[in-house]
């Protein structure tokens, strides 16, 4: 077993891995700039939200949200809108994280599920992207990037939800949203 050094030695970037990521970071700032594909002062708002915090499998999200969907049911609600999910922490498949689903009223969870009557992001950025997405890390990537060359302070993890238009994945359109603060200290 590693030692608490040896572990913290290994988080440790060597002088080029800085330097390329740094040289990543510029490059997908002058791509996001270029495409103008980031949008300043953007507000994400949910009303009647059912919301979930913990452990999420990344096998069995789906499994996670057809629950929240059932217990929806259950309660008489109907959704308003897309799951938003939001991922703080990967390792070894397992994530920890948010889901929130917005539903059409109020409603008293159970099991593991929480109720909040608003969730709202003022002074976002935004990211959208049409079609199928393999990953979401290359949207995030361009939001970190641009935020760190503005010099803003992220207040919020990435919120990120896909919208269908049909069950065709090239009419899905995905969104992910990072609160900011532009003041600099």
């Amino acid at each position: 077993m590693d030692s608490y050094m040896e572990l913290m030695l290994k988080q440790l970037e060597t002088k080029e891995q800085k330097e390329a990521r740094k040289k990543r970071m510029e490059e997908l700032y002058r791509e996001a700039v270029e495409k103008n594909e980031i949008m300043e002062e953007q507000e994400f708002a949910l009303d009647h939200v059912l919301y979930y915090h913990g452990e999420i499998m990344e096998y069995k999200l789906g499994e996670l949200i057809d629950r929240m969907m059932t217990l929806v049911e259950k309660w008489g609600a109907e959704p308003t809108g897309f799951p938003v999910t939001v991922l703080y922490h990967e390792e070894d498949g397992y994530y920890e994280g948010e889901i929130y689903l917005p539903l059409d009223r109020e409603i008293s969870p159970e099991e593991d599920f929480c109720y909040k009557e608003k969730v709202r992001i003022y002074h976002a950025l935004k990211i959208e992207k049409k079609g199928k997405i393999d990953s979401l890390q290359d949207l995030y990537d361009k939001l970190e990037a641009y935020r760190i060359a503005k010099g803003w302070k992220a207040q919020t993890f990435p919120f990120s939800v896909t919208t269908a238009g049909s069950d065709n994945e090239e009419d899905w359109t995905t969104a992910v949203y990072v609160g900011i603060n532009k003041n600099v200290i």
